[in-house]
């Protein structure tokens, strides 16, 4: 995204498993306790999709959401 506004947006818990389960674990194959894990996570956790050009605004966007959830 170069020279855009960083942004963070909701993500569905579906889109959010999805995305984590293709990049979240090695190259070895998943366990069922894997995906256990996995789907926990998931549904206990808020999701979102950051999106930035620049470090210091993907940490600027986090910091603003971990003050708006306190």
């Amino acid at each position: 995204m170069a020279g855009g506004a960083a942004r963070l947006a909701g993500l569905s818990k579906e889109a959010a498993l999805q995305r984590l389960v293709r990049t979240g674990s090695s190259d070895r194959a998943l366990t069922g306790a894997d995906v256990a894990a996995m789907i926990a996570l998931v549904e206990r956790a808020p999701c979102y999709q950051l999106v930035y050009s620049g470090l210091d605004d993907a940490v600027a966007q986090i910091e603003n959401l971990m003050f708006e959830q306190q």
